[in-house]
């Protein structure tokens, strides 16, 4: 199933095959609902003498997505009533979060200056009991400035948080790609997961990042800030026995040369 979320929508592209995986947002019934049983879970979290405090970022992400619940999307599997066993395939999910383009500078400051654009897009994730899942969670950069901007020279920072709950015996497999950003773009990702007794979370990040290059580059007179940033803060609850967790991290980075 194809998940496509645009400038703060949520746009669904049919299922391939069906399958018992509701998708909503934050501003629906079902989807507050969902987002409500998390935040007993996330009160019970805070409570632990282990559990991260809350850091910059948090609050710059809560400031700029807190009102804006229709970009928060949801996502529940919800467990088989009809088939008691564990998932004998994965259901799987691709999730491209589009992220917007610079922006034209204001009226007043020098041509082709491009302000910085923030977003912090908001995504949750519960797998209940036996469901096998594998989510794929991409960011896909549009490239080039808006239309009244002759260059883009500004910044795009990305503060995106996944949240995911796996209920006893459920299964994620997840794989969070980044690539095709730009000079000066700046991705801090917060990874948050509960996992209950014999769940099984697997994750691997891939990340492509690049050097200051052509007209950026040091030796035309452009400074190493120019490169792309990326950042992944993870925090792990495991609440119950025989829970299975993985992580692994694959980043290629490329940097200028003298034919570039």
């Amino acid at each position: 199933r194809q998940i496509v979320v645009r400038e703060g929508g949520v746009v669904f592209s049919e299922a391939a095959g069906g399958g018992s995986v509701t998708v909503t947002t934050g501003g629906e019934a079902r989807g507050e609902a969902v987002l409500a049983s998390l935040r007993e879970h996330d009160a019970r979290r805070r409570e632990d003498p282990e559990c991260p405090k809350p850091h910059f970022f948090d609050g710059l992400r809560d400031g700029l997505s807190g009102t804006r619940k229709g970009e928060h999307l949801v996502i529940q599997v919800p467990q088989r009533a009809d088939h008691p066993e564990a998932d004998s395939e994965p259901t799987i999910l691709h999730i491209s979060h589009v992220v917007p383009k610079k922006r034209a500078g204001a009226a007043g400051e020098r041509e082709g200056s491009s302000c910085a654009v923030c977003w912090a897009p908001q995504c949750s994730v519960v797998v209940e009991s036996k469901r096998s899942v594998v989510v794929i969670e991409e960011f896909v950069y549009e490239t080039g400035a808006d239309a009244d901007a002759k260059e883009a020279e500004g910044s795009r920072v990305v503060l995106p948080k996944t949240r995911i709950l796996l209920h006893s015996d459920a299964s994620l497999k997840h794989l969070l790609v980044h690539g095709g950003s730009e000079p000066r773009d700046v991705v801090i990702r917060t990874l948050e997961v509960t996992q209950a007794e014999r769940s099984t979370y697997n994750m691997v990040e891939s990340r492509v990042g690049y050097a200051a290059s052509g007209a950026n580059s040091t030796a035309a007179g452009g400074s190493q800030s120019d490169a792309s940033l990326s950042r992944l803060e993870v925090d792990i609850w495991q609440t119950g026995a025989e829970t299975k967790t993985t992580m692994d991290h694959l980043s290629l980075i490329a940097t200028p040369t003298e034919r570039s």
